[in-house]
């Protein structure tokens, strides 16, 4: 009996040392697991804090690298703007607004103020949003395109009177006849606007006199690119 009560004594403590591992093998899984989750919380966060920063210096150099108009321009329908307004005399004023497509010169600059101005227009580039006025600016009534493909207008005179303003006096050749002009401009924000009038009979435009009033509004602007 005694041998056969040892025997079996030995085996329930062996069975009970088999028991245990798998007890311990469930506690250890749970400390990896552990370990894992608290490695990724940490790297996270620093991932997020560092992709902030990256983003905002590519704001500043676009502001610091804006067009100015500074040196030599070249001017062009692409950033140069001729547009002149003619009104219909009478109790019902009807302003026509026209402008040119091709011309070509150089405006110098320098301290943000225009120093010098040379343009070249194609008047056979003249058009407006009605086809029939058009054409009939572009007659012998008024521009006469085909007698004379330009007009040109060079400065003699530029006075800053102020901070961003300036005084333009120039020859304005128009129907083969030249003019001296004076108007302002205003140059900020890298484009330089005006606004002004001219009468068109000095030119020998006097077509329409009595039903079209000879001063027609001027609008030209120079942008940077």
């Amino acid at each position: 009996m005694m041998p056969r009560f040892y025997a079996l004594f030995v085996l329930a403590s062996a069975a009970a040392l088999v028991g245990c591992e798998p007890r311990n093998v469930g506690v250890a899984a749970p400390e990896e697991e552990t370990e894992v989750v608290e490695t990724l919380d940490v790297t996270m966060p620093e991932e997020a804090t560092t992709l902030v920063p990256m983003d905002q210096p590519a704001e500043t150099p676009t502001a610091e690298t804006a067009a100015t108009l500074d040196g030599d321009v070249k001017l062009t329908a692409d950033n140069t703007l001729v547009q002149f307004v003619g009104t219909h005399s009478g109790d019902k004023p009807d302003p026509r607004t026209g402008k040119f497509g091709e011309l070509s010169g150089v405006a110098t600059f320098a301290e943000g103020q225009p120093r010098e101005i040379t343009v070249e227009i194609k008047t056979a580039s003249l058009t407006t949003d009605i086809d029939k006025l058009t054409d009939h600016l572009k007659s012998a009534d008024f521009f006469n395109v085909r007698e004379f493909p330009t007009a040109t207008f060079k400065s003699t005179k530029i006075d800053s009177t102020a901070p961003g303003t300036a005084e333009i006096t120039g020859d304005l050749t128009l129907l083969g006849t030249t003019k001296p002009v004076t108007f302002p401009v205003k140059i900020a924000g890298g484009k330089m606007t005006g606004e002004f009038a001219i009468d068109r009979t000095i030119f020998g435009m006097t077509y329409g006199e009595g039903k079209v009033e000879k001063e027609v509004a001027m609008t030209i602007s120079v942008e940077a690119k």
